[in-house]
């Protein structure tokens, strides 16, 4: 297989690329109506209603625990344009810990839907439901705080604020560098004039968050629903009449694997399954590059393409997820990733573990322009325990058998 120039700059792991990001994570889930201010009077000032300030930033830590396994929330979604507010409404369902779907209405009206399975996310789109080949990895939209917020306190990558009261439910303000909606950990200060506040109940859920920019509000989220009791089966996470977008324009692919097969050469795999965990399967998988507006009997270099091999494990609510890579533009370890920890990964070497608000991880560079990934929705000090036992082999080549 051929080998490409790995890029300096950093990446986001787990998430399919930029182009597609633009589409999968719109900043308001569609435009719904628009409410102009007096532009005599400056830009319009941050709305509250519906939240309420109950303590201070000394009050008790409010302990953050017992995530719930399924949940649906509704959110107004509120941006604040220089002479306007936009107004919008935004329904998360989430089955954990793979499937999700994401609602946007106007007027009682859906305006956009997005829903995120095992391999794959799916866009509604003007010619009808498009499907995109998506790493596995936890629930698009579903943040999974409680197992990072300790060690992002204590490492000082947020801070903790006060405590407000949102839809009758206590929660606990922190304070990132950056918004946090599609899971990104930036830590508080990186940027001047930035910062987005979210505020996290005792079942580790949003309730409101609300980003900066320039020294004013330009995002804010409210919860205005909350139901942590519902239940969701499969058919709910599929859109009527799927389509997948094409190879042509970029798709990738998924397939199921023989465990017992890795990449030609030398390849890494956990001792054990993580205690407690059930193994979900081995799969070879190449993300899209999505090209969505290129003619495509033009000639020219296509992009770099990047290849995994990704073990997958269940515990309830909680994965694992292990992807050793080849052939990529994508380096491993940023050189300055901030919330890095870096120490030695036995036969791997030099690893990096990562705080991330959707699932933690730790990172290593591998030799002839490989590396590896293992995250999941534990804490930094148990992916490294979990970590600790890869060991390396020799294999001739996956076996695909689905």
């Amino acid at each position: 297989m051929a080998r490409h120039r790995r890029a300096r700059s950093a990446s986001q792991p787990w998430l399919i690329p930029t182009a597609v990001l633009l589409v999968v994570l719109p900043i308001a889930g569609g435009i719904l109506t628009a409410v102009r201010s007096d532009s005599t009077a400056g830009p319009p000032q941050l709305s509250r209603e519906g939240s309420t300030r109950i303590a201070g930033p000394d009050a008790r830590p409010l302990p953050i625990g017992g995530e719930p396994g399924a949940y649906s929330i509704i959110y107004r979604v509120e941006r604040y344009d220089p002479s306007r507010v936009v107004v919008s409404t935004d329904r998360l369902d989430v089955r954990r810990p793979f499937d999700s779907r994401v609602v946007g209405e106007r007027g009682g009206h859906t305006v956009s839907e997005r829903v995120s399975r095992l391999g794959a996310i799916v866009l509604s789109t003007g010619q009808g439901a498009r499907s995109i080949v998506a790493p596995p990895a936890a629930a698009s939209g579903d943040l999974r705080l409680s197992p990072v917020l300790a060690d992002a306190v204590e490492s000082g990558a947020l801070e903790r604020r006060e405590q407000r009261r949102v839809i009758g439910r206590r929660c606990q303000v922190f304070r990132a560098g950056g918004p946090i909606a599609a899971g990104d950990l930036v830590p508080v200060g990186t940027k001047a004039g930035e910062h987005a506040d979210f505020c996290v109940d005792e079942s580790g859920l949003v309730l409101e968050d609300v980003w900066y920019q320039g020294g004013r509000a330009i995002q804010r989220r409210v919860a205005e629903k909350l139901d942590t009791t519902v239940s969701f089966d499969a058919t709910h996470f599929v859109l009527a009449n799927e389509e997948p977008y094409s190879r042509e324009l970029g798709n990738g692919f998924i397939r199921r694997v023989d465990p017992a097969s890795g990449f030609e050469g030398t390849s890494y795999r956990l001792a054990a399954d993580p205690a407690g965990f059930s193994f979900v399967g081995r799969f070879l998988v190449q993300p899209p590059n999505l090209s969505l507006y290129r003619n495509v009997l033009e000639e020219g270099e296509r992009p770099p393409e990047q290849i995994s091999l990704v073990d997958v494990w269940q515990r309830g609510i909680d994965i694992v997820v292990l992807a050793q890579t080849i052939a990529t533009d994508i380096a491993a370890v940023p050189p300055s990733s901030p919330t890095a920890r870096r120490f030695v990964l036995g036969p791997a070497g030099e690893a990096a573990a990562v705080l991330d608000l959707r699932m933690n991880e730790i990172r290593a560079d591998l030799p002839e322009g490989r590396f590896l990934r293992l995250g999941g929705t534990l804490t930094r000090a148990a992916l490294a325990e979990i970590a600790s036992t890869l060991r390396a082999e020799e294999a001739t080549g996956p076996v695909v058998i689905d």
